[in-house]
């Protein structure tokens, strides 16, 4: 009985693993590898549910409160005649997702080859990367993938394995080392100045973590520096104009030149376009401040803000898109209650991986690493609301938590003879 026991347990973990795997590699293969990858799970996870192989558990719970919570405002913005059915949609993401979660904890993938499949995904990021250099690289027209998006969810895959530097297995430290500093390089390189930063940030809070909590080395402190330092010098030898740094004194020059003369409309720039949205969102939470506009209301009056000469004057075509945040982008359509959801989002699952980071300290270090990646990436861009960057933050928190939340196996005596 026990025998029998064990090897269906040992056919579900293995499927779960390959489940995994396959989710991961396909993530960065190709545009609308995300949706392949995460079906392949839904479709293992609803088999498994034919079979009464799932688990549910009060973490999963607590996600799902968060999930739903995060769409109700998108629900109540489209109640306000905005017909925004794709907000509803995108916020609605994670709920099917909370069923691979209740598969995952049952039957917990491999650790190594979880952490392995995502390294690898991010080498496979940089030979896109290197491949559209060579033919001409172009951000408008990335390989058929959204850049901003793309590297956003780079960034992401890079601080889930980030804790893996302190792995054992030689051979896997050396694949995650080479994930990372590749996945550097595809981010310098694509000269995405938010997701730069975000990265920057989480290389750095996870350095100054105190030592218990995280099992690193002082030599992997120094390998984790002289990689970066090395790599940087990769990237800043490709030429003295290099693109990052030259956008990223750009945007620096553009911020303090609007600052001082925010009336300015002799410089139009990325910097200076979102610093005139979110002055309107501004405006728009002091009308609405509960549940906001709704989406294309607030567009309707961002559009007249700009006629009324508040906005400048190179916004003329600029009042109709999203506000380049996360947080400005709640606030202007959805008020400070949608701005709460947001915040909710990403502190119930930093909640649940540090609550039971005992239980499984390498992933509950890697779920909160991602979050505070989207904490900082969401300043300047709507990383929760694109489809591929939410759909990796989905899939990354659900693993996350999924692996720190305990399963016990039922006992099963043994018959009397």
């Amino acid at each position: 009985m026990n025998t029998t026991l064990n090897k269906s347990q040992s056919k579900w973990i293995t499927t779960s693993t390959i489940g995994v795997i396959l989710c991961a590699l396909l993530l960065f293969l190709y545009p609308k590898g995300y949706i392949l990858g995460t079906v392949i799970l839904l479709v293992i996870s609803i088999t498994a549910g034919f079979y009464k192989k799932l688990t549910w558990h009060k973490n999963l719970t607590l996600l799902a409160i968060a999930i739903i919570i995060f769409t109700i405002p998108h629900i109540i913005s489209l109640i306000q005649a905005s017909g925004d059915i794709s907000s509803v949609k995108k916020a609605a993401r994670g709920i099917p997702l909370l069923l691979v979660g209740a598969f995952l904890i049952r039957f917990k993938p491999k650790q190594k080859f979880v952490y392995a499949s995502f390294s690898l995904s991010l080498i496979i990021a940089f030979i896109i990367m290197v491949n559209e250099q060579m033919t001409g690289f172009n951000r408008a027209n990335y390989a058929g993938f959204n850049l901003n998006p793309l590297m956003i969810a780079i960034v992401a895959v890079m601080s889930f394995t980030l804790p893996n530097i302190h792995t054992n297995n030689i051979k896997l430290r050396i694949l995650t080392y080479s994930g990372l500093i590749l996945g550097a390089t595809t981010v310098m390189m694509s000269g995405s100045k938010g997701p730069v930063l975000a990265l920057l940030t989480v290389v750095l809070i996870y350095l100054c973590m105190p030592s218990n909590f995280k099992r690193v080395s002082k030599k992997a402190y120094a390998s984790i520096i002289s990689l970066l330092v090395l790599g940087s010098i990769l990237v800043m030898s490709v030429g003295t104009n290099n693109y990052i740094v030259s956008r990223v004194s750009d945007a620096s020059r553009n911020f303090i030149t609007h600052i001082e003369n925010p009336n300015s409309d002799e410089k139009e720039s990325s910097t200076s376009i979102r610093l005139e949205l979110w002055k309107g969102a501004l405006v728009l939470l002091s009308e609405k401040p509960i549940f906001g506009y709704g989406t294309f209301p607030a567009q309707k009056r961002m559009g007249e803000l700009y006629d009324e000469g508040y906005l400048a004057k190179y916004m003329a075509k600029r009042t109709q898109t999203h506000f380049h945040s996360i947080y400005f982008q709640a606030l202007g359509n959805r008020g400070v209650f949608g701005l709460s959801t947001v915040i909710l989002l990403l502190l119930i699952p930093g909640y649940i991986l540090l609550k039971h980071k005992l239980i499984n300290p390498t992933y509950s270090l890697s779920g909160l690493l991602v979050i505070i990646s989207y904490i900082v990436t969401g300043i300047a861009d709507v990383s929760l609301s694109s489809t591929s960057a939410s759909s990796t933050y989905f899939v990354l928190i659900l693993l996350c938590v999924s692996q720190v939340s305990a399963y016990k196996v039922e006992a099963h005596p043994a018959k009397a003879k």
